[in-house]
């Protein structure tokens, strides 16, 4: 097919404006008026000749002003010429999108991306002898491999597009689109072009951006890809929450899954648990539409160190989003050191270790110096000091604190039963105070951790309608939050931190003479969150939603760091930390740098099931760029129309040249000298 093809047609229409200087020059003519002369002697002696060509001239400048007001509109209007044959070096970047929303299915059941990369193939099998491409993915997948730039050698660009599966997160196109840029950058071919390969899932083109503008003459084109709405239910994890404690090896623990169901109908699933060595474990959960569940997930460890787990849900009609990876790590047996003796802390030491910690992962030690021991503090969970003790004991158990450590203070149960002043801590408490009945025991801050498990559907914290018939009242300064109270809002328990460490201060001891608290049920649990609690940034182990590059290890700029899939798809990526991998498919992954480990539970990213793509030509992601926006072809007619772009011939810079030119001539007409007759000297 030949012929001549504008790019901004609208510019023709202003052409009836090179008509301008034509109508200014007869509207603006001076009109002829008569004027008494006492003789005609002087006009007649001038040469006839003169007024013709001064005409002449005239018409020729106008006739120049017209041309160039033609050939600029020409200019802007961007015209092509097709022709048959012909040709030239063309550099062109394929840029698919290979997001989890690509794995919907178009009206014919192929998956998007299977759709995509057939057409890519279709574009490279066209290639011609001087041609390179490159294939850009728009999530930069650390396990796809592809050749590093333009090349010539389709067939590895081939094996690639064989290969290529969608991740589980979304795409991110101003990355994508800058490194489009920079590719063709590099070459020297004399056309270039961009085609872009996406379903336009509004979640990730509909932000704006601004990636850098690409060279003059770059051809961009859309090729939009439909898949077939549903209103199918979609259920995804929303957030995984590990308990926020520490985890003693061979201790059953809960974590929460909280799933929503995004589809449009009612969602009859099965959340699956595997991993680890262990067998795996099926719950069966119905979410109606827009629903949102929690639900705890039962997790063992039986030896200290890293452990992981996958899970995935069944039953909904997006799988994109169903996976996730969760990491944890369990410690050895975990310490609760009391200062003194047994008899001075009531029901607590049997609440923490019921049966010498083959249940609950916690062993008591009682001593009677204050050193921590052998084991260190990775083993000491908590250190207990009655409010003697620690003012005895007050220099060796600050300096604990101060450098991570946990420590709680309480009365002894056969006190004294005088206000106590504990130095350094800014806290006071004042002579006990009973009640023959008790007063009612609440939860004064009911989001605190330690109350983990004992929360109600209605976010209420349940203490078995505990009573309090004797307290020291705690007032703490400037620091302290309660935890704890009674009914006339005197604080029972309350916290503040302290240097690195944490410290808990108790006005009643846990006996039944002091409080019904040890009698209920839910005393061995607020006591075994009590030990357990862990501090900021003491836990290497974290959740993540793919797509993004999660936190490195604050490793020095010369130490490189290794990522290493625990659980889930295979990878291996060692590299500076700057240029981490994306994390881009649910699992579990192990990040090293140095003397410092992280670990990272990666899950899919549930926005990608939203049903929601572009249906207009204008993608905010694009914002800068020249393009087109059109729904994908079929194989053959997208290289015919690619065919057409690489055979036109541009004649821009030429229209530019012949402006230049008639600007010349038009200036050089309008400013020479005034003509004089032939043969005629000036007197």
């Amino acid at each position: 097919m030949s012929g001549i093809f504008f790019a901004n047609p609208l510019f023709l229409q202003l052409l009836p404006l090179a008509a301008l200087p034509v109508i200014f020059h007869f509207l603006l003519r001076l009109r002829k008026k008569p004027h008494p002369f006492p003789t005609l002697m002087f006009f007649r002696r001038i040469d006839p000749r003169l007024s013709s060509r001064k005409k002449i001239r005239e018409w020729l400048i106008l006739l120049l002003r017209t041309l160039l007001i033609l050939l600029l509109l020409l200019a802007l209007a961007r015209p092509r010429w097709q022709r048959a044959g012909g040709g030239g070096r063309l550099a062109t970047v394929l840029v698919l999108d290979n997001s989890a929303s690509m794995t919907r299915e178009d009206a014919e059941g192929m998956p998007l991306i299977e759709r995509a990369a057939e057409a890519a193939r279709a574009l490279l099998r066209e290639q011609r002898p001087g041609d390179t491409a490159a294939l850009v993915l728009l999530v930069a997948d650390p396990a796809a491999k592809r050749p590093d730039g333009l090349t010539a050698d389709t067939g590895s660009l081939l094996d690639a597009l064989d290969d290529l599966e969608a991740v589980e997160c979304a795409g991110r196109p101003a990355q994508a689109l800058t490194t489009a840029r920079r590719i063709l950058d590099e070459s020297e071919a004399p056309a270039a072009a961009v085609h872009v390969f996406t379903d336009l899932q509004r979640n990730e083109w509909g932000r704006p951006a601004s990636p850098p503008g690409l060279r003059e003459g770059t051809t961009v084109r859309v090729h939009q890809l439909r898949p077939v709405r549903d209103r199918d239910a979609n259920v995804h994890f929303r957030e995984l929450r590990l308990p926020p404690m520490r985890i003693p090896a061979g201790r059953t623990f809960y974590a929460e899954a909280v799933l929503a169901n995004n589809g449009g109908a009612a969602a009859d699933i099965l959340l699956n648990t595997a991993g680890g060595g262990t067998e795996a474990a099926s719950r069966e959960l119905t979410l109606m539409p827009g629903a949102e569940a929690r639900t705890p997930i039962a997790l063992r460890a039986e030896a200290p160190g890293l452990h992981a787990r996958r899970m995935w849900i069944e039953g909904d009609a997006f799988s994109a989003d169903n996976h996730a990876g969760l990491a944890f790590r369990t410690l050895p047996r975990q310490q609760v050191r009391f200062a003194g003796t047994r008899t001075a802390y009531g029901a607590l030491p049997h609440a923490l270790s019921p049966a010498g910690g083959e249940l609950t992962g916690i062993e008591t030690h009682f001593e009677s110096g204050g050193d921590e021991g052998a084991d260190g503090a990775e083993r000491t969970a908590l250190h207990v000091a009655t409010y003697a003790e620690f003012i005895r004991r007050s220099a060796s158990l600050s300096e604990t604190v101060e450098r991570g450590g946990r420590l709680l203070l309480l009365p002894a149960v056969t006190g004294p039963g005088v206000a106590e002043r504990p130095g350094r801590l800014d806290l006071a408490l004042d002579a006990p105070v009973s009640w023959e009945e008790g007063m009612r025991l609440h939860a004064a801050e009911p989001a605190a951790a330690i109350f983990d498990g004992l929360r109600g559907a209605d976010g209420e914290v349940s203490l078995g309608e505990a009573r309090v018939m004797r307290v020291m009242p705690v007032r703490g300064g400037e620091g302290w939050t309660t935890l704890l109270r009674i009914e006339t809002g005197s604080p029972v328990l309350a916290y503040r931190r302290f240097g690195r460490g944490m410290i808990y201060a108790s006005g009643a001891a846990f006996d039944p003479g002091w409080t019904t608290l040890p009698l209920k049920g839910p005393f061995v649990v607020l006591a075994q969150h009590l030990a357990l609690e862990s501090g900021d940034g003491e836990e290497p182990a974290f959740q993540w939603v793919a797509g993004e590059p999660p936190p490195a290890p604050a490793a020095a700029e010369d130490e490189a760091l290794s990522v290493t899939a625990v659980e889930g798809p295979p990878l291996q990526w060692r590299g500076p930390p700057a240029e981490r991998p994306v994390l881009c498919r649910a699992g579990v992954y192990k990040l090293a740098a140095g003397s410092e480990t992280w670990y990272a539970g990666v899950q899919g990213d549930g926005a990608e099931g939203a049903q929601d793509y572009m249906d207009d030509s204008v993608v905010p992601a694009m914002e800068g760029w020249r393009y087109r926006v059109a729904p994908l072809a079929a194989p053959r007619e997208l290289v015919d129309a690619v065919g057409r772009f690489r055979e036109a011939f541009d004649p821009f810079p030429w229209i530019i040249l012949a402006a230049l030119a008639v600007l010349f001539a038009e200036g050089a007409l309008a400013n020479r000298p005034p003509l004089r007759a032939a043969g005629r000297a000036e007197p």
